[in-house]
């Protein structure tokens, strides 16, 4: 698994204001599986909170690099 960003657009500033931070998952076996397959997978198997954390820590770990990188 791991995470694409999609900057969010101020419609009248036409500024970024934000990032939104998207799963994805390529399997081996499977190629390119949708989040509307996993995400309910990972849900009744109880994975979707370790998922959720790596979404956290992976976003920070990027949010920091950036800052890094513009400061």
């Amino acid at each position: 698994m791991y995470l694409v960003y999609q900057a969010k657009i101020d419609a009248q500033s036409k500024q970024v204001i934000g990032f939104e931070a998207l799963l994805r998952w390529h399997s081996e076996h499977l190629g390119q599986v949708s989040p509307a397959e996993f995400i309910p997978v990972a849900e009744r198997n109880g994975m979707i909170i370790p998922i959720g954390e790596f979404v956290i820590q992976q976003s920070l770990a990027a949010l920091v690099e950036l800052k890094a990188h513009y400061n």
